[in-house]
């Protein structure tokens, strides 16, 4: 009988055990206690890639993060897409105003003629940007720091492009196609706020009074003009060296009598107040109903960068349609 009660006792122990040990599985089978899944990381880029450049192809081991812009454009394209560079170069040793703040704290090496090889090198970048017509005899020297990105654009069309190949060099090619394709509403709706109707004779002047100098309708900032519906006031022919200029007498420039002036001028040697003596000047329309304008040299005439075309559309168009609301 005793035999008979302490099997019963033994087998009333295990049945309880394994009770416990069933009641716990559920409890583990909880959603709140399932390990959620790993997300999977997104997709890397393939690493080396090769891009097509105006100097050739250009092929870099990785993403540069160091990047070195030694001319206005690269500057003004590295701000648009939010990079800072390591290091830049000033156009003519004048600070780089129109882009604000965006520079502060960033070495400065040297002008746009003449960066300093030592200090681009004592930065070490691991992509330098260059003016790749105007700067393209620095290449040997900058190539043995670095590999070397040539842009420049005659157009706001190719500096769009071109800000969309930095953008995919650096890893921000969305950013680059969104600024690009915000440019482009935005020359919509400013057509549309001017009831799509066709502009004044307008002309973008620079140099100064001893040379005066024209961009012509392929320029860089006669392309937005143009994309205001402007008219280019000069018909005669381009330098014969660079096709979105002309350097001539300024009265042949005025000749056609443009209704519009934009004057592009070096700073404090304002070429509104150096033509104001020259008969020429004051009989064309833009002087006598007082719509000649200074504008900021480089941003309309040095950069052709995409901040500075914003800058341009958003200051152009009330000058050239002062009645639109």
């Amino acid at each position: 009988m005793r035999r008979i009660f302490l099997t019963l006792s033994l087998l009333l122990t295990m049945i309880a055990t394994a009770a416990c040990g069933g009641a716990a599985k559920p409890d583990a089978a909880k959603p709140g206690n399932t390990p959620a899944p790993a997300t999977p990381a997104a997709p890397a880029a393939h690493w080396p890639r090769t891009f097509k450049t105006d100097l050739g192809d250009l092929t870099l081991p990785a993403a540069p993060k160091k990047i070195m812009a030694i001319n206005l454009q690269a500057i003004d394209s590295l701000v648009a897409l939010g990079v800072k560079p390591i290091g830049y170069a000033e156009p003519g040793g004048e600070p780089v105003n129109y882009l604000g703040k965006a520079l502060e704290g960033i070495a400065k090496v040297g002008s746009h003629s003449k960066p300093s090889l030592e200090s681009i090198a004592a930065l070490q970048p691991d992509l330098i940007i260059i003016d790749s017509s105007q700067q393209k005899d620095l290449i040997p020297e900058l190539q043995k720091i670095a590999p070397v990105l040539g842009i420049r654009s005659t157009s706001y069309q190719e500096t769009m492009e071109q800000l969309k190949l930095v953008g995919d060099i650096v890893e921000k090619k969305a950013e680059a196609e969104k600024f690009a394709a915000d440019f482009d509403g935005k020359i919509k709706a400013y057509i549309a706020k001017a009831g799509g109707k066709q502009g004044p004779k307008v002309q973008a002047i620079f140099g100064s009074e001893q040379k005066p100098g024209l961009w012509l309708g392929k320029s860089f900032v006669g392309s937005i003009l143009s994309a205001l519906n402007g008219q280019h006031a000069y018909s005669g022919p381009a330098d014969p060296d660079y096709p979105d200029l002309v350097y001539t007498s300024l009265e042949k420039i005025l000749e056609s009598n443009p209704q519009v002036l934009l004057m592009m001028s070096t700073p404090g040697k304002e070429l509104s107040k150096a033509f104001a003596a020259n008969p020429a000047f004051k009989n064309t329309d833009a002087v006598k109903t007082n719509r000649v304008h200074e504008v900021d040299r480089q941003s309309w005439s040095r950069s052709r960068g995409p901040v500075a075309a914003t800058q341009i559309l958003d200051q152009a168009f009330p000058l050239l349609y002062p009645e639109a609301k």
